[in-house]
């Protein structure tokens, strides 16, 4: 079957993989130049700590390997107090679990690649979506307008703002929501220090300052790519490189110290918005073709969560293994995927609760006195977080496989949890908590 996927970022280009193996012949639109020619776009990469969600959709083709070479493990979170002391807070009391590191922009060109190597797919850069017609799609170019005839099954997986959505949405019986936080996030760079790391690269790094942190993840070139997460009132308030510089160095000075561009990356930069957007269903029929969405088109989710790829991984193994089931019926499988989703969740909801009352019962189990203590400590400093980015603390935490019933290791644990599902009805703590039950979840 003819299969066209409206964009070629990380998961467009992961469910093309997954289609051409099944037989399928696929052509990949997307809106941007191709990135291995262009180059990402700057300030907006956000480095991904990749799961086993994610993890575990790369290795179903074969790719897991490849793709964590360039990775960086993380076996813990390290935080950062304003007086420059350290709390490193280990995933997992043997120090066996991490979470990895990388390049947002680097794993979709490999992923560009692979999809490349299948003789039956084919890419086709700065091509925007503008319109779905009557069997038809209309694409804006540099070279003016285009008319591609529609092939039978047309998905979006063309990100939060989504255009494939949008049509969908004009869809009777499609319901749509999304939620922006009065919060943006905006990047920089913390470049090697005399050619080294100029902190400890085998830990998410991570700066609570009340209603706002900065969090560091680690390169293979020896430099961090640090986010911001604040209130958008105090990303506008640092105007000028006097004001950027004093703040960071007030706030965060172990970080200024070693960021020599600071006050130039601030101000070029861009700042980037925080949204929650829901869909349903993901699917519909337009001018005779099948429309599906699959990753952020779908269900795209705030950054800070560390869940948009990993969930968007999860999306195509799920359509994968529906379209097997099916005997390839897309109409079929991409009803059923969400449903599958649902499962998924509500699994994870139920481990949640379970650590929630693991927590409330008497601590950490099975985790040595002085990492609790850490832990606790790190509580302290998450508790300093406003919601919603007590989440940012949170999400990534491997879960530590430990006989009939999963304990949180090292954790900053039910407590935190604990207080964020009585204040939101357990909707953040789902979120959450999502990125901790990735190392227990199989297909």
């Amino acid at each position: 079957m003819e299969v066209t996927i409206v964009g070629a970022g990380l998961v467009g280009c992961l469910l093309a993989c997954y289609l051409s193996r099944r037989g399928h012949e696929v052509t990949l639109y997307e809106r941007r130049p191709d990135p291995r020619t262009a180059g990402a776009e700057r300030g907006r990469s956000i480095n991904l700590a990749i799961s086993e969600r994610g993890i575990d959709a790369l290795r179903r083709l074969g790719l897991a390997e490849e793709v964590l070479a360039e990775a960086l493990p993380m076996p813990g979170r390290m935080m950062h107090a304003t007086d420059g002391a350290l709390t490193f807070q280990p995933y997992s009391a043997d120090g066996s679990h991490a979470i990895n590191s990388i390049s947002r922009a680097a794993l979709n060109r490999k992923l560009l690649d692979a999809a490349e190597a299948h003789p039956n797919v084919t890419a086709r850069f700065g091509h925007r979506l503008a319109g779905i017609g009557n069997g038809t799609l209309e694409f804006e170019t540099d070279g003016g307008p285009v008319t591609e005839k529609g092939q039978q099954v047309v998905i979006g997986a063309d990100g939060a703002y989504s255009a494939v959505r949008a049509r969908l949405q004009a869809l009777q019986g499609t319901d749509f929501s999304q939620e922006y936080l009065d919060y943006g996030y905006k990047e920089l760079t913390i470049p090697p220090k005399l050619g080294e790391f100029a902190f400890d690269p085998g830990a998410l790094h991570i700066w609570p300052r009340g209603r706002s942190m900065m969090i560091a993840l680690p390169n293979p070139d020896r430099s961090f790519t640090c986010t911001l997460f604040w209130p958008h009132e105090a990303l506008a308030g640092l105007d000028t490189p006097e004001r950027v510089r004093a703040h960071f160095t007030q706030e965060y000075p172990d970080a200024a110290e070693v960021m020599p561009h600071l006050a130039s990356d601030y101000a070029r930069n861009p700042v980037g918005h925080l949204v929650t957007m829901r869909c349903d269903p993901w699917h519909g029929e337009v001018g005779g073709m099948l429309i599906g969405l699959v990753g952020d088109a779908a269900h795209a989710i705030v950054p800070f969560y560390g869940q948009g790829a990993n969930c968007g991984f999860q999306d195509c193994v799920e359509l994968d293994r529906c379209l097997e089931e099916t005997g390839d019926d897309f109409a079929g499988a991409l009803e059923a995927v969400p449903a599958a989703q649902g499962r998924h969740r509500r699994h994870r909801q139920a481990r949640a609760g379970q650590f929630r009352g693991d927590a409330r019962q008497g601590g950490l189990q099975g985790v040595p006195r002085a990492e609790e203590d850490r832990a606790r400590a790190g509580a302290d400093a998450a508790r300093a977080l406003r919601l919603p980015l007590r989440a940012g603390l949170l999400h990534h935490h491997p879960v530590r496989r430990g006989g009939a019933a999963d304990r949180p290791p090292a954790a900053v644990g039910g407590d935190v949890r604990g207080r964020a599902a009585d204040r939101r009805g357990g909707h953040l703590e789902e979120m959450a908590i999502s990125h901790d039950l990735d190392r227990g979840w199989r297909a």
